[in-house]
């Protein structure tokens, strides 16, 4: 069993907001990968599947940046192969 998420509708006229930051960068994002795929370039993800090798974790942390964190926690987030 198949199910759609409808129809494409037109965005042309829609009025993104501040809040919508982040389906402005995603939309950004997709059609960028899109003209890297028609010039030959593949997804990251596509040819790195260890790069969804994590499980989530709960912590509280003193660092302020996404990869120092995840460096005192490699062993907490990473899924053993």
């Amino acid at each position: 069993m198949n199910e759609g998420m409808g129809p494409i509708l037109d965005r042309s006229k829609e009025h993104l907001g501040t809040t919508d930051v982040a389906v402005i960068a995603m939309r950004r994002r997709m059609l960028r990968m899109v003209e890297e795929l028609q010039r030959g370039v593949e997804p990251f993800a596509a040819t790195h599947p260890d790069a969804y090798r994590v499980k989530p974790i709960d912590v509280n942390s003193p660092h302020g940046e996404l990869a120092a964190l995840l460096e005192a926690h490699h062993g907490d987030v990473t899924i053993p192969v």
